[in-house]
């Protein structure tokens, strides 16, 4: 396990990550505005639907183009950007590390355009869902002007006037034009550069670690202590994995999970070896408390944060909370469900008086 005080630090870390993360994502919005202009122009004159079908798809292919060149703009600008915090995190990382170890103990930092390189060839998230970086912003380009040509045809063919064409687009005034393709768009690029940022410097702490393994050979996940963590990353809380051969974050979109390595005490300040805290819903907590731990002190919060049924399991079933926690993955860390935990532990099930149908739903049993 970690040292509490490096933990606590890579949770303060990632509270800064995660302001970068929405400061990168406000970036894009200047783009998303040239898009909706872009629009608005090739869409001013004539209505579609009095245009031949030719002169239609030569319209539309102008619009195309200039959405196109839009977004590759905006793709350079999050690459740009993540290139930036791949030079700046591995530096970043070891100071912060440096920090809490005793005098005499350097840290090497891996160069920037390695941490780059790696970022690029580590898949994001893991199981079904793996996806590569690159690939994660060349299709959210893509599938934004995608969405864009599509509502543009099927308006052409359905009759649709321009301005209605406009607002479906761009969205309505009353609803400040966040019931358009583009908000939808907005959203997707928010998620796409969030997870981006999370991969870079999770890859870039990895690095530090790989360059310094004669003092770091484990890592400890440290997931975020509240209702809206995944259970990928409440079931990963407090597991410690060998550098360069476990999951990293992000490990699904959006994820805001980190990493700590697990360092010796000879090589941390002796007052830093105790006592210290991370961040959780309703307070700060002990930095060795895992995230079932913590919540089985959080009786009125259990089922806000993991659903009814399995709070009860947790209350009731008897398990510990590191039980309980292995219960929740399976192969490729993908989540189990509650009938595939009930095979795995139906004494615990029964003492919760808990049961599945037929159909493999989990639900209280009734009295005889």
């Amino acid at each position: 396990m970690a040292n509490a005080a490096i933990v606590s630090l890579a949770t303060r870390q990632q509270v800064l990550l995660e302001r970068l993360k929405a400061g990168d994502a406000k970036k894009l919005e200047a783009f998303l505005k040239d898009a909706a202009a872009a629009i608005r122009n090739k869409l001013a004159g004539e209505n579609l639907t009095a245009l031949s079908r030719a002169r239609a798809e030569a319209q539309l292919k102008a619009i195309s183009d200039d959405l196109t060149a839009i977004y590759a703009n905006a793709g350079r600008q999050i690459t740009s950007d993540l290139k930036e915090l791949a030079d700046y995190t591995a530096g970043a990382e070891v100071r912060a590390l440096e920090s809490v170890l005793i005098d005499g103990v350097e840290m090497t930092i891996p160069p920037a355009n390695q941490v780059y390189a790696a970022a690029i060839a580590r898949p994001m998230t893991s199981g079904k869902s793996a996806v590569m970086m690159e690939a994660l912003i060349r299709d959210w380009s893509a599938s934004s002007v995608k969405a864009v040509e599509n509502s543009i045809r099927l308006g052409f063919f359905s009759g649709k006037t321009n301005q209605e064409l406009v607002q479906e687009i761009i969205g309505t005034k009353a609803n400040k034009y966040q019931d358009g393709i583009i908000d939808l768009t907005r959203r997707n690029a928010q998620t796409v550069v969030r997870t981006a940022v999370q991969h870079v410097a999770q890859v870039a702490r990895n690095e530090v670690f790989a360059q310094n393994a004669d003092i770091v050979n484990e890592y400890e996940w440290v997931s975020t202590l509240d209702s809206r963590t995944s259970d990928q990353c409440r079931a990963l809380d407090g597991q410690t994995f060998p550098v360069g051969k476990g999951p990293l974050p992000p490990i699904h979109y959006g994820c805001r999970s980190s990493v700590a390595p697990v360092i010796s005490n000879k090589y941390i300040r002796e007052t830093l070896r105790e006592g210290a805290t991370r961040s959780a819903a309703g307070g700060p907590v002990s930095a060795n408390l895992s995230y079932y731990e913590w919540l089985k002190t959080q009786p009125a919060f259990q089922d806000e944060a993991i659903g009814p049924v399995k709070a009860k399991l947790l209350r009731d079933g008897g398990l510990s909370a590191q039980r309980f926690q292995e219960l929740q993955l399976g192969k490729n860390f993908e989540p189990l469900t509650l009938a595939e935990m009930e095979k795995l532990e139906p004494v615990a099930f029964n003492r919760a008086g808990l049961e599945v149908t037929d159909g493999g739903v989990v639900r209280e049993k009734t009295a005889d």
